[in-house]
């Protein structure tokens, strides 16, 4: 059986000089998903998931996916 392994770093990616946070999602070895949330303010809370995805496993990409994604990029923004 494959390890599924979360990966997070802070970036900066769009030059607002507000970090991003990247997730990148590995099983085993490959690289599954990758995508960035960023804020739409600068030093505003994340809100924004640049990359899509079913997150949840139940065949669509909603609002729930997004919160999933959104919610672990703020609790890795409070680790300083």
């Amino acid at each position: 059986m494959a390890t599924k392994e979360l990966r997070m770093t802070q970036e900066y990616i769009d030059g607002d000089r507000s970090p991003e946070v990247v997730l990148e999602i590995y099983k085993g070895k490959k690289l599954q998903f990758a995508t960035f949330v960023s804020a739409s303010k600068k030093n505003g809370p994340y809100d924004t998931v640049n990359v899509k995805t079913d997150a949840d496993g139940d065949g669509d990409m909603d609002r729930q996916d997004e919160k999933a994604i959104l919610d672990l990029a703020k609790a890795f923004s409070k680790f300083k």
